[in-house]
């Protein structure tokens, strides 16, 4: 019998991992909760039993905060995310999706007023297209952009 192959990933003596991330938003969401003074592993196109291809995030030293908890329920809801302390899983969160969420994402429609007044955005979240409460026009999870941290809050 042939030996299965399998990708070994150093564990993280404390943080969080976020497990089950669809692939092709991986990168999105590591560059959203991420700064230059992390230290993590990216695993991205990974296999998986229940999704088929998925990421993975593992935070060093770095417990999210609500905030974050916030964007990453609006990017990949059914992310798994566990804190780790001790090389120990202390705690399994569920992501809480909210119905909309302010000021994080751009409308894509370039008509928007959000895009040429001084209004916070609103989208209301949906199952992979969020739609924008000024507009009313829905987009895929992968068309929307994210302004910049320091126009994230008031």
């Amino acid at each position: 019998m042939k030996e299965k192959e399998q990708l070994v990933v150093e564990a993280i003596k404390n943080g969080t991992v976020i497990d089950h991330i669809p692939s092709n938003l991986t990168l999105l969401v590591v560059e959203l909760l991420t700064g230059p003074e992390d230290c993590y592993f990216l695993g991205v196109n990974l296999s998986s039993t229940s999704v088929g291809s998925k990421g993975i995030i593992k935070l060093q030293d770095r417990v999210l905060e609500d905030s974050d908890l916030e964007i990453l329920s609006a990017l990949a809801p059914q992310a798994t995310m566990n804190i780790i302390q001790d090389f120990k899983i202390v705690d399994k969160k569920k992501l809480k999706i909210p119905e909309e969420i302010l000021k994080i994402f751009i409308c894509p429609n370039t008509r928007c007023v959000t895009n040429h007044e001084a209004i916070s955005t609103r989208f209301r979240l949906g199952d992979g297209e969020h739609t924008c409460a000024y507009c009313e026009r829905s987009f895929s999870v992968d068309r929307l952009r994210i302004h910049p941290p320091a126009l994230r809050h008031p």
